[in-house]
Parts: C-alpha cells; structure tokens; sequence
C-alpha cells in the first residue's frame, strides 16, 4: 500500500484542498471550512503553517511562529503547534509521527516547537501529553492544569511560557452568569459558541459571548485555551465545547 502523502496548504491550493478539521459537504460544515480557509489566509503571511495528510479524514498539524499565536503564551522564536489532530481511520498508521517530524524539520530554524496539553492525562480538544512526552517533550510550564509542552532545538534557548495573565484563573471584571470566549480559529466554535450560550440563557443564566479577534487579544486571556474558553460568574470554567445538553449539566454540576 503506498504511503500517505503530507499536503501543506497554502495560499495556492487553499481553495481546491479540503480542510480535514470541518468534516462534510453539507451546508453548515461548508460554511465552516470558508469561516476557517477565511482565518488562514490572513495568517499565511505570518509564517503559519497547516500541514495534513492527503485523505479524507482527521490528520493534520498547525503550528507557527510563536509571536503571532493567538494563545496566552511567551516563546520568542518558538514555533507553536495550535492543534494536532489525528483520529479515525487515520489513526494508527504512523501519520502523526510523521507531521510531527514535519513540523519539528521547520522548527530547526527555531529555538524548538511548543504545545498545549494537560498537564496530566488527557483533555478533550487538547494535543494528548503523554503522546509528546514520549516524542521528547517537556513540560516546561504550568498553570490551572494545563501544561506547555517543548522540546528545544537550540541549547541554552529560553524556555516558552505561559503569559501572567494565562495563570489568573478569574476574569478582571467579573459578572454574575457566564462569560464565553471564543476564536475563529477552529472552524466549529463560533457555532457551537453560541449554542452553548443560547443553553444557558434558556437555563436562566446570563451568558455573555466575547470574541477573541487577534493574537493581541488572545495574550490577555485569563486561562491558557485560546480557542475556546468559559467563565461562571468570573472563574474559568472549562475549554471544552459541548453539546448544549451536556453544557447545561456541567453547570448545574459546578453549581451543587
């Protein structure tokens, strides 16, 4: 059987490639894929990098000039992974350790390449640590339970770091309900961003969606996620997207 090929899109075959992260023709997951082919053309300028295998499925890396990620983070001259998702039938066949070994080629012009993980075990819509930390990762720093995972190309470079205000855990204003903030970078969470709102409303709680639109705004976060993250009544709740159902629960859970 002959090898998988590995597609890094780019402003020449952005439009033609599928975006593997917004699975389906459909209606709703074609808006989904232009709303993220949107975003990635701004970000191709600077450095950013999307890298996928050639197949219909969940396999890809994004990773980019740590400087310019819309993540809470410090490493200058690091490369940082954003996502790295390889699942369903692409899953077990070496794919991801050769994106990885792709990414990691581009970052030997760097001080190395970061990640986000938690910092024990696994969390949803988060690399998987353990998975990094037998490919040579370190965590090299921590803050409410995630992790910032490297591995350095170049002695004696500074480490990456998560931002003073990534470690706060709690909003600078806080409200009484929810507070959801959301980035245009992964192509399902302005959707489901306010869904979950739309749930807590009907549910009786105030929700509030915020719009995290540049890596400025991104650095001033409260927690580490910056995809996704919720606040009930100012402290961080969780990264996760949900289903509105399960949402709903989760808070009445925190709330017993």
């Amino acid at each position: 059987m002959p090898e998988t090929n590995l597609v890094r899109v780019d402003e020449r075959n952005l439009d033609t490639e599928h975006i593997c992260c917004a699975i389906g023709n459909d209606k709703e997951n074609s808006a989904r894929a232009a709303a993220k082919k949107a975003w990635l053309v701004e970000r191709f300028s600077e450095g950013h990098v999307f890298l996928k295998a050639d197949l219909r499925g969940k396999a890809f890396i994004e990773f980019g000039p740590a400087e310019k990620a819309w993540f809470p983070i410090e490493a200058p001259n690091w490369l940082f992974a954003q996502c790295f998702w390889v699942a369903g039938s692409a899953a077990g066949k070496g794919i991801a350790a050769r994106l990885l070994e792709a990414a990691e080629s581009d970052a030997k012009k760097k001080a190395g390449l970061c990640f986000l993980a938690a910092a024990k075990g696994k969390r949803p819509f988060l690399s998987d640590g353990r998975y990094l930390k037998a490919k040579g990762y370190e965590i090299v720093d921590e803050a409410l339970g995630f992790g910032l995972f490297a591995k350095a190309t170049k002695k004696g470079a500074a480490p990456p770091r998560f931002a003073d205000s990534a470690r706060a855990g709690k909003l600078q204003r806080p409200s009484k309900g929810l507070d959801l903030y959301w980035s245009p970078q992964c192509p399902f969470v302005p959707s489901v961003a306010r869904e979950m709102a739309a749930a807590a409303k009907e549910a009786g709680l105030a929700a509030r969606l915020h719009e995290i639109d540049s890596a400025e705004a991104a650095r001033g976060l409260r927690a580490p996620p910056g995809i996704f993250q919720a606040y009930l009544d100012g402290a961080f709740l969780t990264h996760e997207l949900m289903p509105p159902e399960k949402f709903v629960k989760f808070i009445e859970s925190r709330q017993a």
